[in-house]
This record gives C-alpha cells, structure tokens and sequence, in this order.
C-alpha cells in the first residue's frame, strides 16, 4: 500500500513539473511572438540591403546660385543697385544657403541655373525688366532676369553693361569705346527670358512636321 502511494505521489509531482515547465515555455513563446510584433526592424543606410535615394554630386556639376533681386530697370537707381549683398558662389558640387534679411535691401531672392557663368561671378545682383525695355524681341511682353555683376567694372567694346549717365540714370547698353561721362557699374552676365505657351511651336496638321 505504501508502495503504491509512493508511486501515486511521485507521479503528481512529475505530472506537476511538467506542466509548470509547458506552460512556462508557453509563455516564453508569447512573450517572444508578442516582442517581435511590437518591435519592428530598422537600420540605416545599406543594411538589410536598404539603400537611401541618393544623389552625389560632382566636381563638374554648378548647383544654382542664389541672387539678390536690386530693383526693376530702367527705374532702377545706382544706389539701388549696389545696395543688396550678393552670396558667394559655392564649389562645384556643393551648395550654399540665403537666409532672407527682412531689414535687407534686397527685394526678393531668386536662383539661377547653375554654370561657369554664373560661378564665376565676383559681385551679382538680378534686375527685372521687360523685354522691350531691353530691345528683346519676343512673341509676347515679358518680364527677364538680367543679371548684373558689379565686381566687373572693366571696360571692354564686346560686352554689354549697365552704365549711370551723367544724369545719374542706369542704362543697360553696349558701346564701341569708353565714356568718361559714363560710369561702368556693372557686366551684364546673362539675360534670361521665360518660357510661355505662346511661344510653343503651332502645329502644321502634319504628324511628321509636329
């Protein structure tokens, strides 16, 4: 009889551990399952063959140049047109950042398309004017960027600059040799005029020819 509660005994204490350890690692399992649904995976660039979308730049490519908008020719004064600060031009590459000043001068700032002309610019500054103001012939009236660089006051017959008269008036002109009575204040660098539907080719009614 002794043999047997012995048996009986020694059986609920087995039937006792092992159940304790089932459900101990039932609940291992759980707290594992519910871990991993809770914490996701994440890393950084290049692990877990996750790349980030990127673009390097080159020792050939100009980012745009941001520049300081001096006025609206031909109403535009000299002292206007000196007054903005313009940024320096960034290496080939990289970019640099404007902040507005809203005590500055400036009217506005506007980025150019980035090129040897552009970088090259010792002191520019943007003047809006409509194209016939400038003599540009267009399709339609529209308003242009000109860009003037103030650092580049040497005179020569092949370029065009922005002059003051003896009048202290800004004209923006080319001229074959030097005026005394006409300061140089500026190189006109560059001239852009905008794209706009009226100047989009019409069509011939011909698929070849469109």
């Amino acid at each position: 009889m002794n043999t047997i509660n012995l048996f009986i005994a020694y059986v609920l204490i087995l039937l006792r551990f092992s159940t304790a350890f089932y459900v101990q690692n039932i609940h291992r399992k759980l707290n594992s399952f519910t871990l991993n649904m809770k914490t996701p995976k994440v890393g950084s660039h290049g692990q877990n063959f996750k790349y980030l979308p990127l673009h390097r730049g080159s020792d050939e490519e100009h980012f745009p140049r941001i520049m300081p908008i001096a006025g609206v020719y031909p109403s535009i004064t000299y002292e206007q047109l000196m007054a903005p600060r313009s940024t320096e031009a960034s290496d080939p590459g990289q970019w640099t950042y404007e902040f507005t000043d809203p005590d500055g001068s400036q009217i506005g700032t506007v980025a150019l398309p980035g090129s040897d002309t552009i970088t090259n610019c010792i002191d520019p500054v943007v003047v809006i004017s409509k194209n016939t103001d400038l003599g540009v012939s267009v399709i339609e009236e529209v308003e242009m960027i000109v860009v003037v660089d103030r650092g580049h006051t040497e005179f020569s017959k092949e370029n065009f600059y922005m002059f003051q008269d003896p009048n202290s008036k800004l004209v923006i002109q080319w001229c074959d040799s030097e005026r005394p009575e006409y300061q140089v204040v500026g190189k006109i660098v560059l001239c852009c005029i905008p794209w706009t539907n009226a100047m989009k080719p019409k069509s011939s009614g011909f698929l070849e020819d469109d």
